[in-house]
């Protein structure tokens, strides 16, 4: 198999206003999947936004919900 092709980095702005939706929508979620990974991520960064998942990995790719709402809404836009 191949290598995947590299996927572009989110801008750092970008990807901190979308997890903020996120985290508000699944705010009064927390038995759902999503809501618990938001509530797991927010508490284990001990409140600092630049430790959540979505800046684990390069290019602020490490939450999977920033990753489709960036594709979906930000990139679907061009």
């Amino acid at each position: 198999m191949g290598t995947p092709a590299p996927r572009e980095a989110i801008p750092d702005e970008t990807a901190l206003r979308l997890c903020e939706e996120i985290l508000a929508e699944n705010r009064d979620r927390w038995w759902t999947v999503n809501g618990l990974w938001c509530r797991g991520c927010v508490r284990f960064s001990g409140g600092d936004p630049g430790k959540r998942c979505w800046a684990n990995v390069p290019g602020n790719r490490g939450c999977t919900q920033v990753n489709e709402r960036y594709h979906r809404d930000v990139q679907g836009r061009v």
